[in-house]
């Protein structure tokens, strides 16, 4: 009789834990959310702490929807914005310096060249921006660096964005970084669906966002986090 010997670590479910250090915001769409209007979200609150809500306090048309069971694995929240009216700014600036992390939970739906996915507070502080030629994004903090195909449109993808001047880099899913000079700006607040000016709002969906302040995260962190990221919401 053949014994059959099974290595239980190749089959085991990969873990980790999202990194907690230095970490500035944290909003989640299944957390905290104001929502007016049945779907239309007015504020978005921090789960760090830190920071005040991503919101628009005063017009409808600009909120952007809450899209039930929209997440990447169909059981809770994403956040749609339509690339025409929707944004959500934290009010006012707050201390964000680089060397500065984000991650996001995304999809792009449609892609226009110039729109902004998210900004700091002033033109190309932190921006993720639609550039070239569909489905490309790039990053800047006064330069644009690191352009980057892998994000396809209709596909959920977890990005993350380093922007620590000729250090930056951006990364999707576990694909290799693209790598650049983005500028030394530091962000000071946060636009997100648009740029900073306000004339370019993308058509996105979004399920999480995380923000790190003076950390630029090494390629074992990145994994870490995008590991830890990709059980929670099955995005590859």
């Amino acid at each position: 009789m053949t014994s059959l010997i099974i290595n239980p670590y190749k089959f085991a479910a990969p873990s980790a834990e999202i990194i907690t250090e230095n970490l500035l915001f944290d909003f989640d769409a299944d957390l905290g959310l104001t929502i007016e209007n049945t779907d239309r979200l007015q504020a978005w609150a921090d789960q760090a702490s830190n920071v005040s809500n991503l919101d628009i306090p005063t017009n409808d048309a600009r909120r952007p929807v809450v899209i039930t069971n929209g997440n990447p694995n169909g059981d809770g929240n994403s956040i749609l914005y339509d690339g025409i009216t929707h944004y959500l700014r934290v009010s006012g600036g707050f201390t964000f310096n680089q060397p500065e992390t984000i991650y996001l939970v995304f999809k792009q739906v449609t892609w226009t060249f110039g729109d902004g996915i998210f900004d700091g507070n002033g033109s190309g502080t932190m921006g993720l921006l639609q550039r070239t030629s569909t489905p490309n994004l790039l990053i800047s903090a006064g330069t644009q660096a690191a352009e980057n195909s892998d994000a396809g449109l209709g596909t959920w993808v977890i990005g993350c964005a380093v922007y620590n001047g000729a250090s930056s880099s951006l990364r999707i899913n576990n694909n290799a970084k693209t790598t650049g000079n983005a500028g030394a700006t530091n962000s000071g607040g946060l636009f997100l669906g648009r740029d900073f000016a306000g004339n370019n709002k993308a058509n996105f969906a979004i399920s999480r966002l995380l923000g790190y302040d003076t950390a630029a995260h090494s390629d074992a962190e990145q994994d870490q986090n995008i590991t830890a990221l990709n059980i929670i919401y099955s995005v590859f």
